[in-house]
């Protein structure tokens, strides 16, 4: 009896102290292939993060360097005098905080150099950059023993003379600032001819730093993660390669130690050591009684690790056992509840808002890769808004964190309830919000929109307050703005800021919004300067008469006359005249001189009505036609000198107000036109209630109409369009006879463009309309 139950205990001791073994090992294999997942993550996202960053400051030299090349005191010490060169060189650098900048000649010579003061006249010497793809992609230069991200940019006065090139260092202090974003330790590497691969900055201690020194001398693995050995620990590594060629080859390593990983369960790990350890020492102590009952819970245990090591925590272990075998048991169950609620809370915050409950960027990210994929198999659009609210941050400073929460909430569901059943919503941050439309039609946009936009801006009760909120909506279409998820949300975001620049509800995508010049914001505070010096003149664009050959009209153009930058185009500051507020004294400024300039060629004999530009933002004004009647009464002109021409995305984005507004100017005899008609989203419906005179179609389409099939087509039916709705059509982009012979056959009335004339000064053009040498030019193109 003894014999069998020592045989017994035996037994049960050794099956215990195996599956106990079988169990530990399971747990401690599930346990290392998570923490080798959780890296492989830290690796990709600290990838994402590395290379935002990365693009940021390449983009950053971009920008600058491209401001630099058209600097006018730079350029006028560039042969001249070396020294003030070098001085304005480190002026430059200062400002953005580059370590480096060099300028070079046509013909390859340092003029100036930063870091080498001596170095000027000696050759460049490293290689030519001449295109403009691989100027703004950016480079690494090896000067003097270090290592520069470099981007080049042309120096311009007007024509190239030159490169300036302005670069960043890359040390130890860039790989610290890169392991703070990253939570990784980062190591660069470059290939120089004398030394091949060789670490130029790491975050590693030196030893570690030698050690992946000489690993990766000669050819290095950039195929993708990979473990390896430093010092006593397994890292897994991920290579980015950030430039090859031109320049030095730069290798950027993230790392993370899976030994350092590991070492975060060691504490776990040794309870659950001791939890099993207490189990075999109760079953030692009362083997025989309990060694029937025992084999079935440890079965149990060692079933529900491996189910737990193949991420099932769905069903826990059932069983009756007592004592302390079933509260081992229990305790497991309680730890797969526990492992299970962490990882459900897990997923749920990185896929949501945890204020709104509403899914976050990243999800919308997700969902909008894969609704794009089932968009370009089923040839559908989608549409991605970026909400924002204006002056959020008051009712946060005034009414309190909480209240501002509150109304974040109701935001979001107001969002949610006003949008289909198919689209997703999400909070990006703060008090942005984006929203995936599903399947959207082209001519459904503007109405869902203005839905959109009334149910948010609904009036709000906070803390016994009732608050009107105004947002800024920014659209981007797929496919029409981009292909990726990415560029679509960059693309609503870039148009969600014209939006609020310009004070409209919304505003759909346009490749102009993503033009940001540094000259922009230098110009921001001079313009009302400009404007009271006399700096800014009107140049006048004929507009040719087909019919009559003759040239009636001409669009009034303004230009701003700069002491320093010369001649600047209304691009770079009609957009910063819309967001101070001086878009109505710049309008009023050139509806004046034009009609000065009107009255001054009447008195001449010369007939020529001045079609001006004018902005959304001057429809809106109540007094905006009233100061038109004014201006012709104080300029002595009659409304058929003046003609008013508002672009089409301009009209579209208020109808009800642009109606209004042209009314009352037709009811003064003052003609309008539709100008830029094509690029906006305007339904016949629309544009047949527009109360206007002509419509000018939009360069783009005129430009190569007489070489592309698909563009004279458009053009062909716009014109008859026009003239089925009575209106003068007028072709703008003119720039070659062909084009011109084209328009006369489709019957279009105005052609406009270089071909016929540039925009010119009031006094170059009236010379140039006097000599009528153009008639025999431009007539003569019949033949």
């Amino acid at each position: 009896m003894r014999s069998l139950r020592f045989r017994i205990l035996l037994l049960f001791v050794a099956l215990l102290v195996a599956v106990q073994a079988i169990t530990l090992f399971t747990i401690y294999g599930s346990m290392r292939q998570q923490v080798a997942n959780n890296i492989a993550n830290q690796l990709d996202v600290g990838r994402r993060v590395f290379l935002t960053q990365f693009n940021s400051r390449r983009q950053s030299l971009a920008v600058y360097s491209h401001v630099m090349g058209r600097d006018f005191g730079l350029l006028q010490t560039f042969h001249d005098d070396p020294k003030s060169l070098l001085v304005a060189l480190n002026n430059h650098r200062r400002r953005v905080d580059a370590d480096l900048a060099i300028a070079v000649d046509e013909q390859g010579l340092i003029r100036a150099d930063t870091e080498s003061p001596d170095a000027t006249g000696e050759d460049f010497g490293l290689f030519d950059v001449s295109d403009e793809a691989r100027r703004n992609a950016g480079m690494f230069l090896s000067v003097n023993g270090k290592t520069y991200q470099v981007v080049a940019a042309p120096l311009l006065a007007p024509n190239p003379i030159g490169r300036v090139y302005l670069g960043f260092v890359v040390d130890d202090a860039l790989a610290r600032e890169f392991q703070a974003l990253t939570s990784l330790q980062v190591t660069f590497l470059a290939a120089t001819a004398d030394r091949g691969w060789h670490v130029i900055a790491s975050t590693l201690p030196d030893p570690m730093r030698a050690e992946l020194a000489q690993r990766y001398m000669g050819s290095p693995d950039t195929s993708g993660q990979h473990a390896e050995h430093l010092g006593d620990e397994t890292w897994l590594t991920l290579p980015l390669l950030l430039a090859d060629e031109p320049g030095t080859p730069v290798l950027a390593l993230l790392q993370r130690s899976r030994d350092a990983a590991l070492a975060y369960y060691k504490p776990w790990w040794r309870e659950v050591v001791e939890v099993f350890l207490a189990a075999l020492a109760l079953a030692l102590i009362a083997a025989w009684a309990t060694a029937s009952n025992a084999m079935r819970p440890v079965r149990l245990l060692v079933e529900q690790a491996r189910a737990i090591g193949r991420g099932n925590y769905a069903e826990p272990i059932a069983t009756r056992q007592g004592g302390e075998l079933g509260e081992l048991v229990e305790e497991f169950n309680h730890m797969q509840q526990a492992i299970a609620e962490r990882e459900t809370s897990i997923r749920h915050h990185a896929y949501h808002d945890g204020l709104t409950g509403l899914v976050n960027r990243y999800r919308l990210e997700q969902l909008a890769a894969e609704r794009i994929c089932e968009a370009e198999s089923a040839d559908r659009r989608l549409g991605v808004l970026i909400i924002d609210l204006n002056r959020f941050k008051d009712i946060n400073d005034t009414l309190g964190h909480q209240a501002g929460d509150r109304l974040l909430r109701e935001v979001g569901a107001r969002i949610a309830a006003a949008v289909q059943p198919d689209d997703v919503v999400a909070r990006l941050g703060g008090d942005e919000f984006g929203v995936l439309i599903d399947d959207l039609a082209v001519a459904d946009i503007h109405s869902r929109l203005d839905a959109l936009g009334q149910a948010v801006m609904r009036p709000y009760t906070l803390e016994g307050l009732t608050l009107n909120i105004s947002i800024g909506i920014g659209v981007a279409i797929y496919p029409d703005h981009g292909h990726d998820a990415e560029a679509l949300l960059q693309h609503a975001d870039i148009a969600h800021f014209a939006a609020k620049e310009k004070h409209l509800r919304y505003a759909l995508y346009d490749g102009a919004q993503d033009r940001y010049s540094l000259l922009r914001l230098s110009l921001l505070g001079e313009l009302q300067a400009a404007m009271e010096r006399g700096d800014l003149v009107l140049h006048y664009q004929p507009k040719f008469e087909l019919a009559r050959n003759e040239v009636t009209a001409a669009e009034a153009l303004i230009r701003w006359q700069h002491p320093v930058y010369g001649l600047i185009t209304p691009d770079e500051f009609i957009p910063m005249a819309e967001h101070t507020g001086n878009i109505h004294v710049l309008t009023a400024w050139v509806i004046r001189t034009a009609l000065r300039q009107t009255v001054a060629w009447r008195d001449q004999g010369l007939a020529i009505r001045v079609a001006v530009n004018v902005s959304a933002h001057d429809l809106r004004r109540a007094e905006f036609v009233a100061d038109i009647r004014a201006a012709l009464a104080d300029c002595r002109a009659t409304p058929e000198m003046l003609s008013i021409e508002i672009t089409e995305s301009a009209v579209m984005a208020d109808v009800e107000q642009a109606v209004s507004a042209l009314d009352q100017l037709n009811d003064l005899g003052i003609e309008c036109a539709v100008d830029d008609y094509g690029t906006g989203y305007s339904s016949m419906a629309q544009l047949r209630r527009l109360p206007v005179q002509e419509l000018k179609i939009d360069k783009s389409f005129v430009l190569n109409a007489d070489r592309n099939a698909d563009d004279e087509l458009i053009v062909h039916s716009t014109i008859e369009l026009g003239h089925n709705l009575r209106l003068r059509v007028t072709a703008e982009g003119v720039e070659t006879g062909a084009a011109l012979e084209l328009l006369r056959r489709l019957g279009c009335d105005y052609a406009q463009g270089y071909y016929i004339s540039r925009p010119l000064p009031a006094e170059s053009f009236e010379q140039w309309l006097q000599a009528r040498a153009w008639i025999r030019g431009i007539a003569g193109s019949e033949s």
